[in-house]
């Protein structure tokens, strides 16, 4: 028997949310954010000074309970064009 107080303890039952991020990853630079817009932005700044067909990509992640990231998907790849190094995106 758990008491007159075990669903103050508890709480109300809710669906829990994982927290979602972006992981980005180029040839000589990555890193993590809660924000797509600054993924996109360290994407651009990565790729500004690499030759033409260097290829990044942005992907979803969240985190387990142990603070471990979990890939959940691809969100943009992007390519400097090969002929005229053009900075192009490829929205999953």
């Amino acid at each position: 028997m758990m008491g007159p107080f075990a669903e103050t303890l508890r709480g109300p039952a809710r669906p829990w949310e994982p927290p979602r991020f972006y992981a980005w990853q180029a040839p000589h630079a990555c890193g993590v954010t809660d924000r797509q817009e600054r993924a996109l932005d360290g994407v651009r700044e990565a790729l500004r000074d690499e030759p033409p067909g260097t290829v990044a990509q942005i992907r979803r992640v969240t985190v387990n309970g142990c603070g471990t990231y979990i890939d959940v998907g691809a969100a943009v790849t992007a390519a400097l064009d090969a002929a005229s190094g053009a900075l192009v995106w490829d929205v999953a």
